[in-house]
């Protein structure tokens, strides 16, 4: 089988950025995001490569985004995805479902400090 160039690594790892998609009705969303808050920092806060999480909510309260911030995409697959089970549970058992969950290496970052 061939390599493709793309698949190839170089250079040192990327940051990479676990992003979780909740829809459901608005106030099981709301409720969701929030126990999803407290289980990200619980569960993640101390491990080794994580680098923080950003949660966001649609206007109309029906969507939610968590993102969860690693170093590489070695200390995701180590720390993050080992309770990519757990969150599914607590959002079935919020009314909530999880209708994506995906991995993206981060291209640049340019917050404001």
């Amino acid at each position: 089988m061939p390599i493709e160039h793309d698949d190839i690594r170089t250079g040192p790892p990327q940051p990479v950025v676990w992003v979780t998609r909740i829809e459901g009705p608005p106030e099981n969303v709301e409720r969701a995001a929030g126990l999803a808050r407290g289980q990200l920092l619980a569960v993640y806060q101390g491990q080794p490569g994580w680098q923080g999480a950003l949660g966001l909510l649609s206007f109309d309260r029906r969507r939610s985004l968590l993102l969860s911030f690693w170093e590489s995409e070695a200390a995701l697959l180590e720390g993050g995805m080992a309770d990519a089970g757990r969150l599914r549970e607590g959002a079935a058992a919020a009314g909530v479902a999880i209708t994506a969950s995906e991995r993206f290496e981060i291209l640049f970052d340019e917050r404001l400090e």
